[in-house]
């Protein structure tokens, strides 16, 4: 059978769906025809509906799948509307909005089967029935309307053993083109889940959901020589420059991690580049990573405030490990990549500048700076929801969470998350020991004095920008 999966990817920057990419592998390898509509605007793929409805003519696919996150559901919601006014095509929803908000989903009259959880033999079960005409009402893991009525069936098995799946497909995204946008950077999973519950990550939701069916899920790595398999058939394009590990944790089980970095040289010369924790970085892990090849490691500081961290985001890392963990990364030869959140409840000025001055400590060579935005199923989520924060207009509104915050906070002003987000690397300099200081602390100082309606409007944030791009090559060895 034919299948369409649209994966919308608007207002934000490309990225490669891995989810999309394997479950696209496992139904060609069950002899099904696919077809990925990849909708980003840097890869010329706007939102354009008659676009849209002429893919859908020409390639005439027996079932149409969404797989969203929170942010993008609204256009799901939108494209949905608009097949089922044009075809009559059964219409599927999955991903992570399907599966912590999967009432939300199913509402929407033009879907007619949800997904949630993992969906690797599910989806696979319901092509293969309907493709046979078969009954589609009991599947686990799918959610089907039938008579007026929806049977919400229980969740479907996991695949413990990552290494029976096949590696995600890249044929059906556009992959010269992701590849030029990201620099080369391809990216790569080494494994699922995560043993941790920070509060605004919807890792701990999915953990819970199973945990109270009768599925076990747990973390799962592929074995080094699965991975070692994938990345082989990677480097084979000679437009990737760097390997780019996904895993929220690629050094999570150091046995693990210890014998990639002995095997991967042996084979590869290409860099590669992975997210490590804190609390799961050492200075073996380090020596052996860089020993590898691995160039750059990405530690997630979020709030300069350790009783933040604690108690609003459930991450138990105090300043000493965070800083440990940068010294000991910069040691080893590493460069680091830092990443930061704001506009966190019951956050000031005062503690995004403890931030800002943590990052003036360890120094690091990227420094990323996201608002936080609480997404369905997430513990921080609920908070707010009880704190009556949320407000429910810019919910709706922003795709990304760099836009702006959607929190009514008495803390602070959105107009200073705007500043804090714009020049937050600004902020680190200013702060920091270095010859430039005094001249980025005055930077800051003037463009603080901007009227209110400059950022509200976003002037102010292009006039930064601009003036970045100025100083960025002056100041850049200095730094």
């Amino acid at each position: 059978m034919k299948v369409l999966i649209i994966y919308t990817d608007l207002e934000t920057s490309v990225s490669y769906s891995f989810g999309v990419g394997i479950l696209a592998a496992i139904l060609k390898e069950n002899r099904h025809e696919v077809k990925v509509l990849h909708l980003n605007e840097e890869i010329d793929y706007p939102l354009d509906l008659n676009r849209i409805k002429k893919d859908v003519e020409n390639f005439k696919p027996g079932l149409i799948a969404f797989s969203s996150t929170s942010n993008q559901f609204k256009f799901v919601e939108t494209i949905a509307k608009f097949i089922k006014k044009n075809f009559s095509i059964p219409i599927i929803c999955g991903g992570v909005h399907a599966t912590s908000c999967p009432d939300e989903v199913i509402s929407v009259d033009e879907i007619d089967f949800l997904c949630r959880g993992e969906g690797d033999v599910a989806f696979l079960e319901l092509t293969n029935k309907l493709e046979k005409k078969q009954g589609i009402t009991n599947i686990k893991g799918i959610w089907a309307k039938s008579d007026g009525k929806i049977i919400q069936n229980p969740l479907g098995p996991v695949i413990e053993n990552l290494d029976s799946l096949p590696f995600a497909d890249r044929e059906v995204f556009q992959t010269d083109k992701i590849l030029r946008i990201s620099r080369g950077w391809v990216n790569i999973l080494s494994g699922r889940g995560c043993p941790f519950s920070c509060s605004y990550c919807v890792n701990h939701y999915y953990t819970n959901l199973y945990k109270n069916s009768n599925v076990k899920y747990t973390v799962r790595h592929r074995s080094v020589e699965n991975v070692l398999e994938e990345i082989s058939r990677i480097v084979k394009d000679k437009n990737a420059k760097m390997i780019n590990f996904n895993d929220d944790t690629f050094t999570l089980n150091k046995e693990w991690v210890l014998k990639f970095c002995e095997e991967y040289p042996k084979r590869f010369k290409l860099p590669f580049a992975c997210n490590v924790r804190v609390t799961n970085f050492d200075e073996d892990i380090a020596i052996a990573l860089k020993k590898a090849g691995c160039e750059e490691v990405k530690i997630g500081v979020e709030s300069g405030n350790e009783k933040i961290r604690r108690e609003i985001l459930n991450r138990h890392t105090p300043d000493h490990m965070i800083l440990k963990a940068f010294s000991v990364a910069r040691k080893a030869g590493l460069r680091c990549w830092s990443f930061n959140m704001i506009g966190i409840p019951t956050e000031t000025r005062e503690n995004i500048i403890e931030t800002v001055k943590l990052n003036a400590k360890i120094r690091p060579y990227i420094i990323r700076c996201s608002i936080l935005f609480p997404y369905k199923g997430t513990k921080i989520y609920d908070y707010c929801l009880q704190k009556n924060m949320i407000d429910k207009e810019k919910e709706d509104k922003y795709s990304t969470y760099f836009e702006g915050s959607i929190l009514k906070m008495d803390s602070i002003s959105q107009v200073d998350i705007l500043k804090f987000k714009k020049m937050f690397k600004w902020y680190v300099d200013a702060y920091s020991e270095l010859n430039v200081s005094p001249f980025f602390r005055e930077l800051v100082e003037n463009f603080e004095q901007l009227p209110d309606k400059l950022w509200e409007n976003g002037k102010a944030q292009k006039m930064v920008s601009e003036v970045d791009k100025s100083i960025d090559n002056l100041f850049r060895v200095q730094k």
